[in-house]
């Protein structure tokens, strides 16, 4: 099969993409006579099958994770390869498998489908963060990347958004932005096809401390979506005045936990489809789910979780009069 360079790396046409799964590869899945390449990613276990042709290649580039590596004939048995970007050329000869190399690759020139990927170095950081800062990102050009992939890890509750624009001055927005919240050392990776020509991404600290541990990495490639249309969840800043706004344009329902240290003032649930005139909307209590409020809420120390039917696109968590002694945060959890 034809392939092509890139920067030593040859990617031919039969690859595969193996995402965190146990792999059994048999005879159709290998192209004999050629390179078979298996871009690896997660915990994977490959079984090597017997090959009638010598002459077929297999690399394995293990992105991350772990993979193990047997076969059902003499020459490798359960070796494991856990070295991230770490490339392993498997040939058969003598009715057997062997190591031809062991090298490294530069993933950020790896090639999927003839899709460069391309680590964004304007949206991604490492800086810390003080409590409530962002990280603001630049517009970045993709017209030539069908999907995203964002991963981070932070010690503090981060609020990272993706905008998508028709325009390069970002005035037009071909979407609504989606928005991720994380937990304080909460593992996160999700992936998702681009709709826009061009992207920024926005990190905020939502902590209530400033970071010491930051690391959000922006790329863009060919890569399968996550689930994260499953649910999606928000954290607020902590709140004493102002409000917190929340497209809901894509979800049926919702959770609000409203962990509070206030003890005075109050806070409201509003709703609007044209983001501007707003409405009290009704909630109910997860411990009365029977009774609707829909009026000003008095802020207590207390930790509740309130609940409501998606009926408009945006709903808006807004203080009445300014909270005292403390104040509230909200965390947000949409399905």
């Amino acid at each position: 099969m034809a392939g092509f360079f890139n920067n030593g790396l040859i990617v031919t046409q039969n690859h595969k993409i193996i995402a965190d799964e146990t792999l059994i590869i048999i005879n159709d899945d290998l192209f004999a006579g050629s390179v078979n390449q298996f871009f690896c990613e997660g915990i994977n276990t490959i079984t090597l099958p017997p090959i009638v042709d010598d002459s077929t290649t297999i690399e394995l580039i293990v992105l991350n994770g772990e993979t193990t590596v047997t076969s059902d004939i003499n020459g490798i048995t359960n070796q494991v390869f856990k070295i991230p970007n770490q490339k392993i050329t498997l040939i058969r000869h003598d009715s057997e498998y062997s190591i031809a190399s062991i090298g490294q690759v530069d993933t950020a020139n790896i090639m999927h489908n003839g899709v460069k990927f391309y680590f964004d170095t304007l949206n991604s950081t490492t800086t810390n963060l003080a409590s409530g800062a962002t990280h603001s990102g630049s517009i970045v050009d993709v017209t030539q990347y069908p999907d995203i992939s964002l991963l981070a890890h932070c010690n503090e509750p981060l609020l990272i958004t993706v905008y998508q624009y028709v325009d390069e001055a970002g005035i037009r927005q071909c979407k609504s932005p989606e928005s991720f919240s994380i937990m304080g050392d909460e593992p996160f990776g999700v992936s998702f096809p681009i709709n826009g020509n061009y992207i920024r991404v926005e990190t905020t600290n939502a902590g209530g401390s400033t970071s010491t541990e930051m690391q959000v990495d922006v790329a863009y490639g060919v890569i399968a979506p996550t689930l994260y249309q499953q649910g999606k969840t928000l954290i607020s800043q902590p709140m004493t005045t102002g409000s917190q706004i929340i497209n809901v344009n894509d979800w049926n329902e919702g959770t609000i936990q409203v962990v509070s240290t206030a003890t005075a003032g109050t806070f409201i649930f509003e709703g609007s489809n044209d983001g501007v005139n707003y409405e009290a909307i009704a909630v109910q209590t997860i411990n009365a789910p029977n009774t609707d409020i829909t009026t000003a809420i008095t802020a207590t120390v207390s930790n509740k979780i309130y609940k409501t039917k998606v009926l408009t696109k945006f709903i808006k968590i807004k203080i009445v009069t300014n909270l005292t002694g403390g104040n509230i945060v909200n965390y947000v959890k949409l399905k």
